[in-house]
Parts: C-alpha cells; sequence; structure tokens
C-alpha cells in the first residue's frame, strides 16, 4: 500500500487503505518471509528494500513496482442471464419479467493481473444503505433475487487508482408487474368500490329523503308554534333573570359603599351624647356634618350605580380630570380617617385626564380607599395617580396592618378568572373587593395586591387608555 495511505490512516482511522497483492505469478520465489530475525527488513542506500525469506534474500525498488488497475474507459456492464438461460445483451436499462427467479449482471472488465487486486462494489438505490463488495471469482457479477416488481437503480463502481478513485456505472432495472399489481387494476377496483358505495349511499339516501318529507309534513305546524313558544318564554325568562340579579348587585353595591359613612356618623353621635366638652361636642358636630353632607353628596349619583352592572361601554365620550374623583373620596373618608388618628394624602393631583367610565372608577376607588381606611389605624392612606402614556396607574396603599398572604393570594387568584364567572357570588374576604375585580375586568384592566413596605397593603390598578391594548392585555 502507499505510504501516505498508512500516514493518513494514523492521523483519521476512518480513511481507508488499499492493498494490493504480490504473488509468485509476479516474479517472487515464495511467499513466505521470515520473522524473527534482527533486523527483519532493511533499507539499502540505493532506495531498495531488502527482506530475508526462506528462498534467500529478495531486493526491490518500490519506485519500480508497478501496481496494475482496470482503465476506467474499458469498463462494460452490458450482458445478463436471467435464471439458468443463455446469456443476452442489453444497453443502460434492463428489463426483466414478474416471474424471474434471479438474472446475473456481468462486469466486463479486461483486467489480466491478479484478481485480488480487482475492486468492484455495488449497491442498489433505496434499498443497500452502504456498497458491498461483489466477491470475484471465475465470473465478475452481481446477482439480483426477490426484487419486487417496480423500478431501482443498480449502482457499480470500481477501483481504478492506488489513492482509492473509483469508476461509476450505472443500470436501470424495471421488474413488470402482475395484472394485480398494476396500477391501472388498482385505479379499476378503487372506482369499483366507490361506485358500489356510491349506489348505495344513493338508494339510502333517497329512501330516506322520501319519508323524511312525509314527517316533515306532520311536524311542521307544530315546530314552528313550539319555536316561537320557546323563544318568547326564553326572552321573558333572560329578561326576568337579568333585572332580577341587577337588582340583587346594585342593592349589594350601594349598601356596601354607604356603610362606612353610616357606621361613622352613628359611633360620632354616640360619642357626642357621652361628651360634656363644648368645645369636643363642636367638633363631633362638624365632623357628622361634614360626612352627612359628603354622603347626601353620594347619594345624589345613585343613579351612576345603577349603570354599574347594565352597561356595556366603559369610555365616557368626553375626557374629565382624575382628580375630581381622588379628591372627592378623600374628602367622603377624611373624617373616618380623622378618628382612627389616620389621613388621607393624594400623590399626583395634576392635570390626568381619561375617558374611562366614572360612575365605574369612582366605585373603584371608592371601595379600595373604603378598605384601606378601615384596616389603618395611626397611619397613612396613599392614593396615587400616574399617567405612563399608553395607561393610567391608580395606587392605593396604605400602612395599616395589612392582607395575609393568604388573602394576597386569594385575590390576585380571583383576578385570573373567566368573566363569565360570577365573581361577586364569591364572598370569602366580603363584597367590596369582588366587585372591584368584576369592574377593572369589565373595564379591560389589571389589578395585582402585595404588600407595602415596611407594613400595610398595595393595591395597583392599570388602565390602558386605548381599547384595543386593554383588551389585547386582558386576553393575554
Amino acid at each position: 500500500m502507499a505510504k501516505k495511505q498508512l500516514l493518513k490512516y494514523s492521523e483519521n482511522n476512518k480513511t481507508p487503505v488499499f492493498y494490493y497483492r504480490f504473488t509468485k505469478n509476479d516474479g517472487l520465489l515464495t511467499t513466505e518471509f521470515n520473522g524473527g530475525s534482527m533486523p527483519d527488513a532493511y533499507s539499502l542506500k540505493n532506495g531498495e528494500f531488502v527482506f530475508p525469506s526462506m528462498e534467500g534474500f529478495v531486493f526491490f525498488d518500490p519506485k519500480d513496482i508497478k501496481a496494475y488497475y482496470p482503465d476506467k474507459k474499458r469498463i462494460y456492464v452490458e450482458r445478463v442471464r436471467i435464471n439458468d438461460s443463455d446469456i443476452t445483451y442489453f444497453s443502460k436499462d434492463l428489463i426483466l419479467e414478474n416471474n424471474y427467479k434471479h438474472a446475473d449482471i456481468f462486469i466486463d472488465i479486461p483486467y489480466y493481473s491478479n484478481s485480488y487486486n480487482l475492486r468492484v462494489e455495488a449497491k442498489i438505490e433505496g434499498q443497500d444503505p452502504d456498497w458491498r463488495q461483489i466477491e470475484i471469482k471465475n465470473e465478475r457479477k452481481y446477482t439480483i433475487s426477490n426484487l419486487i416488481p417496480g423500478n431501482y437503480t443498480l449502482q457499480l463502481r470500481v477501483q481504478v487508482s492506488p489513492e482509492g478513485s473509483y469508476e461509476y456505472r450505472t443500470v436501470k432495472i424495471k421488474i413488470k408487474p402482475l395484472f394485480y399489481q398494476t396500477t391501472a387494476f388498482k385505479l379499476a377496483v378503487t372506482i369499483l368500490f366507490l361506485f358500489i358505495f356510491i349506489v348505495i349511499i344513493y338508494t339510502r339516501t333517497k329512501f330516506l329523503q322520501i319519508r323524511n318529507r312525509l314527517l316533515k309534513k306532520k311536524v311542521s305546524n307544530i315546530k314552528i308554534a313550539l319555536k316561537e313558544s320557546t323563544q318568547h318564554l326564553e326572552a321573558v325568562k333572560n329578561d326576568m333573570q337579568k333585572e332580577s340579579e341587577y337588582q340583587k348587585k346594585l342593592i349589594e353595591a350601594i349598601s356596601h359603599d354607604i356603610s362606612t359613612p353610616v357606621k361613622f356618623i352613628a359611633m360620632m353621635s354616640q360619642k357626642l351624647i357621652d361628651v360634656r366638652e363644648v368645645d369636643l361636642q363642636k367638633e363631633y358636630f362638624d365632623s357628622i356634618h361634614q360626612s352627612s353632607e359628603e354622603l347626601y353628596n353620594f347619594t345624589m349619583h345613585l343613579k351612576e350605580y345603577s349603570d354599574l352592572f347594565g352597561t356595556y361601554d366603559v369610555y365616557e365620550k368626553d375626557e374629565y380630570p382624575i382628580s375630581e374623583i381622588l379628591m372627592a373620596k378623600q374628602k367622603l373618608f377624611n373624617e373616618v380617617s380623622k378618628s382612627q388618628n389616620s389621613r388621607i394624602e393624594i400623590i399626583g393631583k395634576g392635570n390626568i385626564y381619561c375617558q374611562f367610565n366614572k360612575s365605574i372608577l369612582s366605585c373603584i376607588v371608592h371601595n379600595l380607599v373604603d378598605n384601606a381606611v378601615k384596616n389603618t389605624s395611626g397611619g397613612i392612606i396613599y392614593i396615587i395617580a400616574e399617567d405612563n402614556q399608553e395607561k393610567i396607574t391608580l395606587k392605593i396603599a396604605d400602612t395599616g396592618k395589612g392582607m395575609s398572604q393568604e388573602q394576597l393570594t386569594y385575590y390576585n387568584g380571583l383576578y385570573q378568572m373567566s368573566m363569565n364567572e360570577d365573581i361577586i357570588k364569591f364572598r370569602n374576604y366580603g363584597l367590596g373587593l369582588h366587585m372591584v375585580i368584576y369592574l377593572v375586568k369589565k373595564m379591560y384592566a389589571d389589578i395585582s395586591f402585595y404588600k407595602n413596605y415596611p407594613g400595610g397593603t398595595a393595591v395597583e390598578v392599570n388602565i390602558y387608555k386605548n381599547k384595543m391594548n386593554g383588551k389585547k392585555n386582558f386576553n393575554s
């Protein structure tokens, strides 16, 4: 073999090495060389190699030794023997009948050196994954058998140089199918089955159509009358159910929102009875007067509450400043917070305008401030409004006792519920925040509850200015 092939193999053992065999026919007196001597082989200065053998020393110069390979232009694949018949010739395409058992394809190469050095490989595309070397004996041939009818491509290659280059030949093989294996026969059978199936379906359909036509005549009048009655009853039922649910939610919302101011007035009235100092009485009178006045103003807008659950439009036609709502709620709950040594501060009283439904937004702020005031004693309730280009953020934070982790998890999970579910029916922790979450979802806004540091609870509502962006964020 060539030295450079061995060097490549030492670098990458996947590189093939091609051996060339010399025998007595090439001039050797023996093919048995001695081993165990010192040295086993020797290289002379004149470039010759020396090997000891039983018949004496063998001298040769590798540069003068010739290796013989087939001429790539003189490789012929044109003869075939089908079964045990006589050899016939073909061109590039070989056609076999469907009753063949085996076929020998001959590879004719005018090569008269040692057949051991003749390397011929073959494979059938789609059948053989790798090349398979053909065993060279008296006849150089490739045998095919057990191939089902179809078209195949046989590829042959012959080594034509010591470096391992090949010369390729291709033979197209067609094995004729039996009559029931032909495409025409399969198509004809398919068409026949389809025709029978269609006839059966057509006949059955005709029969059912005739019978159904008779039945339709009998029930058509009854069906129309029943349909009209059902539609009328369903409409009446839906209207009554909606009206009942609407009234129930409206009463619950109004009762919930006026409970804190009324409770405060009752508490201050009781204190007024018990106290004797004139100055303190005057202070209590002022607190009762202010709370009563704000409660009166609040009740004057009860008509707006009637639209909370019935309206489907969450946007106003004209813009209005959010500060109106925030300051109104601060004034309403101011006396209540003072009685608990707390105060309400508004951050961001600037000109932030929006077009969101004023009644819905007012109800949301009312309940969040109400919840913060109830749970804050000797602290601060912050009402924060920010304009962030695409959305308006409202944040109500307090320094009170704060929600438990269980409550935070509950309300954040409640926001993830579907709008199809009646959120207001779930009252594990009261009605107010359930109603807030319902209205927030109705506005396609988002809400989150989290702990306020160092203490208390913070609630953040993000309301998107663009209706489509709000729906997109809500649905995602």
